[in-house]
């Protein structure tokens, strides 16, 4: 799933973005970093791993958090998708 996504994201760097929790690579989604980084308007220290601010992966604690970002893409021309180990529905 990983190398299937890498790819999405070698094809589409201007309009494809990934929201997830915290766990691409338990999940087994790290083949996704050969082709773009995690999202990050903060300071880049040595020890981060995968940051920029040009990255198109977005990674938050909460799923709930990204389920909402995911939403949030839903304008013309923007393509993203949200690896969500699990949801909740109210």
């Amino acid at each position: 799933m990983g190398d299937f996504f890498r790819d999405i994201f070698r094809m589409n760097l201007t309009n494809f973005r990934m929201f997830c929790p915290d766990e691409s690579n338990s999940n087994r989604l790290n083949s996704i970093f050969e082709a773009t980084k995690r999202c990050s308007m903060a300071e880049i220290v040595s020890i981060d791993d995968q940051l920029g601010p040009d990255g198109r992966v977005m990674e938050v604690l909460s799923e709930h958090l990204a389920k909402d970002g995911l939403k949030a893409t839903y304008l013309p021309g923007v393509m993203a998708c949200g690896p969500l180990t699990r949801l909740s529905h109210r």
